[in-house]
């Protein structure tokens, strides 16, 4: 399970998350994901890693990844939520 740091809105299509480190899963490869919420309920949503390129100075942001949650709203994933893949 990955820590959610930072959560930004694709209009129309869904939600981007930034987890807390790297994942072993290839990029564009379709996954089912757990969303849990700090309150304890969770959401179930199609994931994609994303490439992403930081820029900057930051080395921690080069050990993040980045997923696209199709059909899932921004506010559907409140601070201090995690992702889980499931499959």
């Amino acid at each position: 399970m990955r820590k959610i740091l930072h959560t930004f809105a694709i209009p129309g299509r869904g939600t981007g998350v930034i987890v807390d480190r790297r994942t072993d899963h290839p990029p564009k490869q379709v996954l089912l994901a757990r969303i849990c919420r700090p309150d304890g309920s969770w959401l179930e949503a199609s994931a994609t890693r994303e490439h992403t390129q930081f820029r900057g100075d930051d080395d921690e942001a080069a050990d993040r990844d980045t997923f696209f949650l199709r059909g899932v709203a921004q506010k559907d994933v409140p601070a201090r939520s995690s992702l889980e893949m499931i499959t």
